[in-house]
């Protein structure tokens, strides 16, 4: 995920935004897990 987010950060190319993109779903759990981390924390 940070390797993607370091790819398009100061870069526009409209062929890695599109390949970046197909890879959002995967990063889902990840996130999902995030979320339960900050609730059960106070965070959010």
């Amino acid at each position: 995920m940070l390797g993607d987010r370091n790819l398009t950060t100061h870069t526009y190319d409209e062929s890695m935004a599109r390949q970046v993109f197909g890879r959002l779903p995967g990063y889902l759990p990840a996130l999902r897990a995030l979320t339960r981390a900050l609730d059960r924390a106070g965070g959010a």
